[in-house]
């Protein structure tokens, strides 16, 4: 987010602009399987089914939206980079701070 934020600060071509959303969606991609995978070597869906369900589905919600982002790049549309830049800046609050959070609880207490 930090770098997304420093290179919006500049004009990006089209070229620049979608490098950057590819690389984000790339890094999340394998965030989130990192992370998925540590719920399933820890247990985590076995004992907080619920909240694991819930982590998982923000993560496919938080990959569709980037993906959409790419997708409208490719079709040439118009993409609001301040929106994403808000976008990101809410997930980073609202799931980093507290549903990644948790998880790291779950698995610290193991």
């Amino acid at each position: 987010t930090n770098e997304c934020a420093d290179a919006l600060q500049h004009d990006l071509t089209t070229d620049q602009f979608a490098h950057l959303v590819r690389e984000l969606l790339s890094y999340a991609i394998y965030h989130f399987r990192t992370e998925e995978s540590l719920m399933k070597q820890y247990g985590y869906r076995d004992e907080a089914d619920a909240a694991a369900e819930a982590h998982v589905r923000a993560h496919r919600a938080f990959a569709a939206r980037v993906a959409g982002v790419q997708e409208a790049l490719q079709d040439d549309e118009a993409v609001d980079s301040n929106a994403l830049f808000a976008y990101l800046t809410t997930w980073i609050t609202q799931h980093i701070k507290g549903t990644d959070k948790n998880l790291a609880a779950f698995i610290l207490s193991r």
